[in-house]
């Protein structure tokens, strides 16, 4: 077998100078150019940001999770803040003043007033409308006149009328709720001695 020095060649393609020879790595250099040019733009906005804030950056306060900053009221102007991603605490309105403690002839009038709506709408019996009405008057009478032992006896006694009328369905379950309530709050201010 005879061993042939010169073999045959083929033409390749020739490229001219400035040109690439193929397409792909055309593309990373140009991914390359851009992905360098971003790097030395987030590098230089980092450095102008610090020169512009006056050096180093204070350490942030860490934020406990997503809040709802409140509304402005008319004595609360926010100002837009000059750096936007600086975290500011939000605005706080002013606690608005605790309702005073409302006496017990107070809500002794209260609960009589409902049970008169009670009456009207005929949402209670007339009976134990009545009934009910008698106690608290008597509540009130006796409260202010300092009388506390009987006071306390004519709330017993609304309590007990109350829990009698709800059982006898002289008062629906949504009124003797209201009512209950309201014989509660009684208790939680009328003087024990």
């Amino acid at each position: 077998m005879a061993y042939d020095q010169d073999p045959p060649t083929q033409m390749l393609p020739t490229t001219q100078p400035g040109r690439h020879a193929a397409q792909g790595s055309s593309n990373r250099w140009l991914f390359g150019v851009i992905g360098g040019a971003a790097v030395l733009a987030i590098v230089l906005g980092i450095l102008t940001g610090l020169l512009l804030s006056g050096g180093t950056p204070e350490p942030k306060q860490p934020v406990a999770g997503p809040t709802v900053a409140a509304e402005p009221t008319d004595e609360e102007v926010l100002e837009p803040t000059p750096e936007a991603t600086e975290i500011s605490p939000s605005p706080t309105r002013k606690p608005s003043p605790t309702p005073a403690k409302k006496t017990a002839a107070q809500l002794i009038a209260a609960a009589r007033d409902l049970v008169a709506s009670y009456d009207r709408a005929d949402r209670i019996d007339g009976d134990a409308a009545d009934t009910l009405d008698g106690d608290l008057r008597d509540l009130a009478r006796n409260a202010a006149s300092g009388r506390n032992r009987r006071a306390w006896s004519d709330l017993t006694d609304a309590a007990r009328h109350l829990t009698r009328f709800h059982q006898e369905d002289q008062i629906g379950d949504r009124e003797y709720q209201a009512l209950n309530a309201a014989l509660a709050e009684i208790a939680k201010v009328l003087p024990r001695t």
